[in-house]
């Protein structure tokens, strides 16, 4: 793991063996719901969805992971990427 990277686990996070996470980098499992409009999106539940990171991932530069996502073996993120679905491999 490269310096900056910003992780938020506050549900289920697993990184298998051999991942490169670069630097810059955020992980984070969590959002504010906003399904009440008209309510700060701050004072709205805090919701979590497991993050899956395979073996041998290789997860580039400002690389954004979000919840719900599940990485295979093997996946490469290019840089300055979103994710948030599971990917195939």
């Amino acid at each position: 793991m490269q310096q900056y990277c910003h992780i938020i686990a506050a549900g289920k996070l697993c990184i298998g063996d051999n991942v490169t996470i670069s630097l810059n980098v955020m992980i984070n499992d969590s959002e504010h719901d906003y399904r009440q409009f008209g309510v700060n999106v701050l004072e709205q539940p805090l919701t979590h969805s497991p993050i899956i990171i395979s073996s041998s991932c290789f997860i580039g530069a400002g690389a954004r992971i979000l919840a719900g996502t599940t990485l295979g073996e093997h996946c490469i993120v290019l840089s300055l990427i979103h994710i948030s679905e599971p990917t195939r491999h």
